[in-house]
């Protein structure tokens, strides 16, 4: 019989899972290392980036000796499984919690198994004495297939999924099948103390606590852990319509819209589009998917032909994720807050490619003198067609008067894309 330490049986472990994201939080108490971070990441950064990566189908391990909390309302592709020595301050996961050594290889394997089959992310919750000792073993069991990764619009839709009461539910059950009873030893519920009721897993919604001291809420060191309704609850939402109230508007941008210029400059044809930019005309014209610059690098990682694009506010970027970003192409918008190491857009009209600095944002829109419209060359109202100045840009410093394009200099910043889209040059 071989005797292995924590250490080996957790290096083993990754080994045979062909895991390509490892995290490991500098004071964890077991010495790993991190894998496929070429950068020093913070604990929130890392966790985003596990569980962007699951979605696309990659996922990864993380292990933290701090208190976190990863959130569940995704749908999965990957593994996602977070190892702690501390218990997490929300509950939005299904936990495997691990107090002895001998049980380490069981209950690592049975966390992967579930976020696996359930796609899930899963806790693993180790106390200290778990990652401090020795054991005899014969083997390591770990046999993991992994799906294939890859990245489309419907992924983006998984980062924000529902919660699912079902598969709580079966994943409760199934959990409760392999391990016979939730809880082992005798007394007060615990996590800390080698002594009392000790939980083999917690599924949030299902797991239930009623009948430890004749109450609803058990005690696990000092969180608490309540007893949930386990019925499901549906709410029927009628819309009555009001034929009175509805409206008839054409689609706006602000004047001078960074997007507008992007979109005229450059190829986007079957990108997806993402952006940390909260417009929702921009969501709504374009079809862009609002998600961080975090969210997006976990979903692209290791993946060269991600075919996404993404727009962002330069005060959100992280010099250190650069690095991270070889496999989406890109824009930050200078918000005038922040820099970066890259080549900056100096003249709008030799705007021709990506991965660059625009000079501009939203919230800073450059300005210069309004332009004017000569009504005898604006024709599009006399041959029956539609603006082309409006489509090209959705300008609201655009507006028809006496059958002729006039703009509102209150509104106009003197971008001049009215004048490119302008076939008759009236602009």
């Amino acid at each position: 019989m071989e005797i292995k330490s924590s250490y080996e049986i957790l290096a083993d472990l990754l080994g045979r899972g062909s895991y390509s994201l490892i995290y490991v939080e500098q004071n964890f108490p077991v010495p790993l290392e991190s894998k496929g971070l070429s950068v020093p990441l913070n604990t929130n950064e890392s966790i985003e980036l596990i569980l962007s990566s699951a979605v696309s189908g990659s996922g990864g391990v993380g292990f933290y000796h701090s208190s976190i909390s990863p959130r569940s309302d995704l749908e999965l592709r990957g593994i996602a499984l977070f190892v702690t020595t501390q218990l997490p301050k929300r509950v939005d996961v299904p936990i495997i919690f691990c107090r002895n050594i001998e049980n380490l290889l069981e209950r690592f394997s049975i966390a992967v198994k579930i976020s696996e089959e359930f796609k899930i992310p899963v806790l693993l919750c180790c106390n200290e004495n778990s990652l401090s000792s020795f054991i005899g073993i014969n083997s390591v069991d770990c046999s993991i297939e992994r799906v294939s990764s890859f990245i489309t619009q419907k992924t983006f839709d998984n980062l924000n999924s529902i919660k699912d009461l079902d598969k709580f539910e079966s994943i409760y059950k199934y959990l409760l099948k392999h391990f016979k009873d939730p809880y082992e030893g005798n007394g007060n519920v615990s996590f800390n103390s080698q002594d009392g009721i000790f939980l083999k897993f917690f599924v949030p919604y299902f797991s239930d606590f009623s009948y430890i001291s004749g109450c609803s809420v058990a005690t696990i060191s000092e969180y608490l852990f309540f007893k949930n309704n386990n019925s499901k609850q549906s709410f029927d939402v009628k819309f009555e319509p009001n034929n009175n109230s509805v409206r008839f508007c054409r689609d706006i941008l602000c004047p001078g819209c960074p997007f507008i210029i992007i979109h005229k400059n450059i190829n986007l044809k079957d990108k997806i589009l993402t952006t940390d930019v909260n417009c929702p005309s921009v969501r709504r014209i374009f079809g862009y998917i609002n998600v961080s610059l975090e969210k997006v690098i976990g979903i692209t990682f290791n993946k060269p032909n991600s075919n996404l694009f993404y727009v962002g506010n330069l005060s959100n970027v992280n010099n250190k994720l650069l690095p991270m970003m070889k496999n989406i192409e890109f824009i930050f918008l200078n918000d005038g807050v922040g820099s970066v190491n890259l080549p900056t857009v100096s003249k709008i009209s030799k705007f021709k490619t990506s991965n660059v600095v625009f000079p501009y944002s939203c919230n800073n829109i450059s300005k210069s003198s309004p332009i004017k419209v000569n009504t005898k060359k604006c024709i599009c109202f006399k041959k029956n067609e539609k603006p082309h100045c409006v489509s090209g840009t959705l300008c609201p410093a655009l507006q028809e008067i006496n059958g002729a394009m006039s703009i509102n200099e209150k509104f106009c910043v003197g971008c001049r894309l009215c004048e490119t889209s302008c076939p008759y040059g009236a602009i």
